[in-house]
């Protein structure tokens, strides 16, 4: 047997259902999404999560999906991290450029928003000139665009 497509069995770390994890211990949960990462990102959302490692648990404890709130999607954009969001069927990107926070539709350059802190962003990005923060419940789907 090849020992780099190797796979063993280990407890999810959010839900405790089995997931396949390959040699390195990567695996993502088919049961409730987590994808197994570094114990040390338990206090921050870190890629490819979402969540940090307790709030992922708290989520799914409560029957949530690991899905950002609008502040860890801010702290994320803070970090350096370029996200991707999807509303009504269009993507959108946010992406931190030296000190310089950027929104903008996906591949069009109509729209196209800059802020100058996080706290801007989080007060004043907006879709159609609706509030993103506003918008943020019907969000159901992000990325990481590495």
């Amino acid at each position: 047997m090849d020992p780099y497509k190797k796979t063993m069995t280990k407890a999810c770390d959010v839900c405790g259902k089995p997931i396949k994890i390959d040699r390195f211990g990567n695996g993502k949960c088919k049961n409730c999404g987590w994808v197994n990462d570094k114990p040390e990102f338990t206090k921050k959302a870190n890629y490819p999560n979402f969540l940090s490692l307790e709030d992922a648990r708290k989520a799914y404890s409560e029957g949530r999906k690991l899905l950002p709130t609008f502040e860890i999607f801010l702290d994320i954009l803070s970090r350096g991290f370029e996200m991707a969001l999807w509303y009504n069927g269009n993507k959108y990107g946010a992406m931190k450029d030296c000190d310089v926070y950027d929104f903008y539709l996906w591949d069009n350059e109509e729209g196209f928003q800059e802020y100058g802190s996080i706290e801007e962003f989080g007060e004043k990005a907006n879709i159609g000139g609706v509030l993103l923060k506003g918008l943020w419940k019907e969000i159901k789907k992000f990325e990481y665009d590495c």
